[in-house]
């Protein structure tokens, strides 16, 4: 690692005191910190490469705070402990079961057969579309069965 990027990179640290948090302050992305070094890193990880020298399969935050980057609270560990470890804790993310809704769809698992009801009982194509907010091509290839096989 350059040390003009490990200059840079603490300067967006507020380092409070060597036990507590040290907060990122400039751009974050999923509420990490990220930094630019020829290409976007995640801020804990670099810190983490700054204070160890590796880069770990991932970067467990002990503290649970996705903007701290003091290498004290920082541990290397595989993806799978770091899963276990973050479901342990009190608040842990609901996920959407994925059988139900995938990223970027805008049906869910149940709605085509909804759509082909619809079309089914003499409703258009156009005003099944509009009803469910997608393309007219889309209920045709829902009703069709060239997309969404049950």
């Amino acid at each position: 690692m350059n040390e003009k990027y490990a200059n840079r990179f603490w300067n967006y640290v507020d380092k409070s005191t060597p036990t507590e948090c040290w907060l990122w302050k400039a751009s974050t992305r999923g509420g990490y910190g990220q930094f630019w070094c020829g290409k976007n890193v995640f801020a804990h990880r670099l810190s983490f490469y700054l204070a160890n020298g590796y880069w770990p399969e991932t970067v467990d935050h002990l503290c649970r705070n996705k903007l701290c980057v003091n290498p004290a609270h920082l541990e290397g560990v595989s993806v799978r402990e770091n899963v276990q470890r973050y479901m342990r804790t009190e608040y842990p993310i609901v996920l959407k079961p994925r059988k139900q809704y995938r990223r970027g769809l805008k049906l869910s698992i149940d709605e085509p057969e909804t759509i082909r009801s619809l079309f089914e009982q003499g409703m258009t194509q156009r005003e099944i579309a509009q009803k469910f907010g997608i393309h007219q091509t889309t209920v045709s290839k829902i009703v069709l069965r060239r997309r969404w096989r049950p």
